[in-house]
């Protein structure tokens, strides 16, 4: 093994890459793994970085893509996360009378997801239902039940694995077992933008590392420096002594005086003897509100693009994607600004999906009215309906004027006048016939559950269209969410189908189907080629040119790391003295946070702009510490780096200079 480390995980990236370059012309398979989430944009990178238009050896992949790809039918048919899922509701279910903690909570809304993230982060750190068994027997008796049942459930849940699935934790395992037993590889490694691995992922470098033709992996390092602690040194430690050594490159990429400053020292708290220059490097910039602090960046945008720039040239990292997106989506729109945000829209929120579980909850509920009217009013149903929008209104009303609620539901209505008893009764009609694929009683196989809901939904499936259409009409990122919703629905339901062996009634059924729609996410690519780009802290974009932060404030960045919901810091710390360390620990994950946010403050090519409201709607908003550690420690003109005012005043500008701005741009691409 060969592992380099810079000051940058940008050139750790590109000295891998490098050394990728080198053997490439010697033929051979090349494999690059990045992390989960990333593998789409890593590819144009590495194209990129390899100065080639294609190749035809070199694969990038994850973990769990290459355990998959390597081990296909060795190991039983795998589960997507959300399949794992839904076998763990299924197996909380089965053994809710044995829980004594999780009695109660076994059921409600969003258990079997922190289950299953808590199952996850307990085998991603090696250990097993035994080991928390025998903590939980050895653990003080206030926390010994929920130990307790988290083995129970645990065992449980891997024994109902062992029958007919597997999952991307379990194939992890098995390759790393298959390489440790002397699997050979024939292909060259590659392995960058990582800040810390598993368990089985450490296993299996250990094992590519012995059997691989060469394996090079590239970390940020940053040892001997005050802000050490943030950096993957520990990591990088744990890796070299898993692979048994190996052979260990330091580089340096020279940086910007104010941003080398910035990488070694920010987060450290210590602030140096004298301030170094920035030179217009760096700026910081408050603003009244976050409405300002969002019309200052779009000025700031159209202002460069005027002058030549190109809007792939700015990177906008938000501490707050989802609070910021809405308020970010109506500027950009607003500006004529092209953009991509990369955040994902959970299905459960797509009008279809929305659709199918308040029908699912209606009956669950004997036609509770608020379940009802979450069916009658969703665009679909309304759809469907004569008189629109209009029916599903007159018909609440009717609703509330004479209290139908629950199996008044299930008969003709019979109070009122004639034309409003008849409208209200015609959407009633046509509600019931709606949820008759739904209503069945006593229980059935997970097949028949499936083929009814899909009933359900194909008697919709022209106003689904229509829905799309409008959607295209008002909003092409909208649009492109709706595209993908039939195929992760019905990828759901397949699964469904094939993971629950076992018959159940509605509210079953119910539990598992939403159990899994609530831990599936859309992910988008950008539409415009030349667009702005804005992401969260953890992104992984390589722009190359203006960085602008927003929402630089106390608790947001950067963001706290907690523990989950179910294994809390506290748990962390006993379950370690109790010699089963759960890794990484809310720390660890706190300072790949620091690390994070130091990243991407020494990308930018152009300058890095650092802006922070002064409050919001709950009340005022405190600058974050990064702002007082760049005043600390940068000086801008020989006198401390000042925080900029933004203005609240925004020019408008006409459509005319709108399209000015675009034809700057891209002048082929209006």
């Amino acid at each position: 093994m060969k592992m380099i480390f810079s000051n940058t995980a940008h050139d750790a990236y590109h000295r891998v890459l490098a050394e990728l370059k080198k053997r490439l012309p010697s033929g051979g398979e090349h494999i690059v793994i990045v992390p989960d989430g990333f593998t789409a944009s890593s590819e144009r990178g590495v194209i990129a970085t390899l100065g080639l238009s294609s190749v035809f050896n070199v694969s990038v992949t994850s973990f769990t893509r290459l355990a998959e790809k390597s081990m296909g039918a060795k190991i039983k048919k795998c589960l997507t996360p959300q399949g794992s899922v839904m076998l763990l509701a299924k197996v909380i279910e089965e053994n809710r009378g044995g829980l004594v903690y999780y009695s109660k909570a076994a059921r409600a809304n969003g258990f079997a997801e922190e289950i299953y993230a808590a199952l996850t982060a307990l085998r991603n750190s090696g250990i097993t239902p035994e080991k928390l068994r025998d903590a939980a027997r050895r653990a003080p008796e206030n926390v010994r039940g929920k130990f307790a049942d988290m083995a129970l459930i645990f065992d449980s849940y891997v024994s109902a694995l062992g029958k007919r699935h597997s999952d991307s934790t379990t194939r992890l395992e098995a390759y790393a077992a298959w390489l440790k037993e002397g699997g050979a590889v024939p292909a060259h490694f590659y392995v960058v933008d990582f800040y810390d691995f598993k368990s089985p992922e450490l296993d299996i470098l250990a094992g590519l590392a012995k059997s691989a033709l060469s394996l090079t992996v590239g970390m940020v390092g940053g040892r001997g420096g005050p802000n050490e602690r943030i950096y993957c040194d520990a990591a990088a430690d744990r890796l070299i002594a898993a692979c048994g050594g190996g052979e260990i490159e330091r580089a340096h990429e020279t940086l910007h005086p104010a941003l080398d400053v910035i990488s070694r020292r920010l987060f450290s708290y210590e602030p140096p003897e004298e301030r170094t220059e920035c030179a217009g490097k760096v700026r910081l910039v408050a603003a009244r509100t976050r409405t300002e602090e969002i019309d200052f960046l779009m000025r700031e945008i159209v202002s460069k693009v005027r002058a030549g720039g190109r809007y792939r040239d700015f990177e906008v990292v938000v501490s707050d994607v989802e609070g910021y997106k809405a308020e970010l989506k109506s500027a950009f729109l607003r500006s004529g600004i092209p953009f991509f945000i990369d955040t994902r829209e959970m299905l459960s929120e797509q009008t279809k999906t929305r659709f199918l579980l308040a029908a699912l909850a209606a009956v669950r509920s004997g036609l509770r009215r608020a379940d009802v009217m979450e069916v009658v009013k969703n665009p679909l149903f309304c759809g469907a309906c004569p008189e629109g929008e209009d029916a599903a209104f007159r018909f609440e009303n009717y609703c509330l004027r004479y209290n139908v609620d629950h199996s008044r539901f299930a008969e003709p209505f019979k109070f009122g006048e004639d034309g409003e008893r008849e409208s209200a009764e015609a959407v009633r009609m046509r509600l019931a016939e709606a949820l008759a694929p739904l209503a069945f009683k006593g229980e059935v196989s997970a097949e028949e559950f499936v083929e009814r809901v899909r009933k359900f939904l194909d008697a919709f499936e022209k106003e689904w269209r229509k829905h799309i259409a409008k959607l295209t009409e008002t909003s092409l990122y909208y649009a492109k969410c709706a595209d993908q919703v039939d195929e992760k629905i019905n990828s759901l339901l397949d699964e469904l189908a094939d993971t629950i062996d076992s018959a159940g009634d509605e509210p079953f059924f119910e539990r598992m189907f939403k159990s899994a729609v609530q831990t599936v996410k859309i992910a988008l690519v950008p539409t415009w080629l030349d667009c702005v780009y804005v992401g969260g802290t953890s992104n992984r974009y390589l722009g190359g040119g203006d960085v602008y932060i927003l929402g630089a404030n106390v608790g947001k960045l950067p963001a706290g790391a907690s523990g989950g919901m179910i294994v809390s810091p506290r748990d962390e710390e006993l379950l370690e003295r109790l010699d089963v360390p759960v890794t990484p620990t809310s720390m660890q994950r706190t300072y790949a946070e620091l690390m994070a946010v130091t990243e991407i403050m020494k990308r930018p090519k152009g300058t890095l702009t650092v802006c922070f409201p002064e409050s919001d709607p709950s009340g005022e908003l405190r600058p974050s510490s990064v702002v007082s550690e760049l005043v600390g420690m940068l000086s801008e003109g020989g006198e401390p780096l000042r925080v900029e005012r933004a203005e609240r005043v925004f020019p408008e500008t006409s459509g005319e200079e709108r399209e000015e701005a675009v034809g700057a741009a891209f002048p082929t691409e209006k």
